[in-house]
């Protein structure tokens, strides 16, 4: 005999279970069943969707998510944007644009604010100007606006007018009607008309002191300040008129000479330039979400005493007189007097303002759709088999303590035992195998 060890290959006899448990084979099927539906719908939400970045203006704006989403650590929320020196941003009223110029903080090394959909309200205007350049047909004015903390930012904003279209320039008929920034477009457009005739007629000069032309003015420079009642608060309560000259210088245009601010400019109503700074001044302010109940555009009180009366250039001499341009302004003023430069009530505030702008946010999208059946496909099948095959381990064990339990039955309905009786002949080791046949349940009696 053959004394090496013999390597064998063994397969396991099973039973089936109903033989021990009539319903175990109803239970198993149902059971199994019902796992594999609830790991498809839980897989559905597990992995059946992908992370993805978008882009909101809304910061604050939610996702209808799975439900599932809120039981995940993941942030599925807006991340906040960092504002840098030289960034560039617009309202949602969006008149102007502003140029960020300054960040005020402690920390030298930073350059940058993060902002997440705050309110401007508390941002004001500190300092306006205007430059009228007669050479190139155009009046500018600007701004500078600071937001105290958290914001804690300085930033500029200009507006141009002229009478030749400029690349670039945001007219009022973007905006639809009845809206805020075309109110405050017109009213910017109207009062700098105003200050336009200036130009149109050639007035811009100075005058020697025997009244002679002595040369056209290149530039004028005029600087102004809100005025201030600081008298109740350390912050600035406007009193009317809300600004004041702070600074005039013109360039003359053939010697390039700074002319002082007391040399006389003939036939030039200074007042169009003051009414269109005034006009800016609040306009800057509600396009900031900063309304006050003395605000020209919404409070005819203020407005009337605020603004001067329109004298049109040249009334002393025809040949700068427009009739039909003098009728068209004076309309607008007659308008805003009774009405308001956005025919609202005095006692109506105009919108808070908050950044417009885009926000990265992190959300969850459905994966297409042959991404979406692979990927919940394989781990339900994953799950599914782990745990059929725990179960099918623990009845299999069960079953085994059983009386009987390595019995196999016969076609005949007779039962086969298998008797292991080991020889006791030590010169062999192999096992002598005796088949008994056994009446039907003899075991368990």
């Amino acid at each position: 005999m053959n004394r090496l060890p013999m390597i064998s290959f063994e397969y396991p006899i099973t039973r089936p279970l109903n033989e021990h448990w009539h319903y175990a084979n109803h239970a198993l099927l149902a059971f199994g069943l019902v796992n594999f539906a609830l790991f498809i719908t839980l897989n559905s939400y597990l992995v059946g969707y992908d992370v993805v970045s978008v882009n909101k203006a809304d910061y604050n704006a939610s996702d209808n998510l799975p439900w599932l989403a809120s039981l995940q650590s993941k942030d599925y929320s807006c991340q906040p944007h960092t504002f840098q020196l030289g960034d560039v941003f617009r309202t949602n009223v969006s008149a102007f644009s502003y140029d960020i110029y300054n960040i005020r903080t402690h920390e030298e090394a930073t350059t940058g604010f993060q902002y997440a959909n705050s309110y401007l309200k508390s941002c004001d205007v500190t300092q306006t100007a205007i430059q009228v350049s007669p050479g190139d047909r155009a009046i500018t004015v600007s701004a500078a606006v600071y937001c105290p903390e958290p914001l804690n930012f300085e930033a500029t904003t200009s507006w141009t007018y002229s009478n030749h279209f400029s690349i670039g320039s945001i007219t009022a008929d973007l905006f639809g009607n009845n809206t805020i920034p075309r109110a405050l477009l017109n009213a910017m457009n109207a009062f700098a008309d105003e200050a336009y005739e200036g130009i149109y007629f050639g007035l811009y000069h100075t005058s020697d002191s025997v009244g002679t032309v002595d040369q056209p003015i290149r530039t004028v420079f005029v600087e102004a300040l809100p005025t201030c009642d600081t008298t109740t608060s350390s912050s600035c309560t406007p009193v009317r008129p809300h600004v004041a000259w702070t600074f005039i210088e013109a360039i003359g245009q053939t010697d390039l000479q700074i002319v002082g601010n007391t040399t006389t400019k003939t036939l030039i109503d200074m007042q169009t330039l003051y009414n269109l700074l005034e006009v800016f001044y609040h306009a800057v302010r509600i396009d900031l979400g900063r309304w006050s109940r003395d605000n020209i555009f919404t409070n005819t009180t203020a407005f009337n005493t605020s603004v001067t009366p329109y004298v049109p250039a040249g009334r002393n001499d025809s040949i700068y007189f427009d009739a039909a341009a003098a009728a068209r302004r004076q309309a607008f003023r007659d308008t805003a007097k009774t009405q308001g430069m956005l025919s609202a009530n005095a006692t109506t505030p105009t919108p808070e303002a908050i950044i417009h702008m885009q926000y990265t946010c992190n959300t969850l999208r459905r994966k297409t759709a042959g991404s979406w059946f692979i990927s919940v496909l394989s781990a339900t099948l994953s799950m599914f088999l782990t745990v059929w095959g725990l179960v099918v381990t623990v009845f299999g064990c069960m079953a085994r303590r059983r009386p009987a339990a390595n019995q196999c039955s016969t076609s005949h309905g007779k039962e086969l035992t298998l008797l292991s009786t080991k020889s006791r002949d030590s010169n062999y080791d192999a096992e002598d195998l005796e088949l008994r046949l056994l009446p039907p349940r003899q075991i368990e009696a």
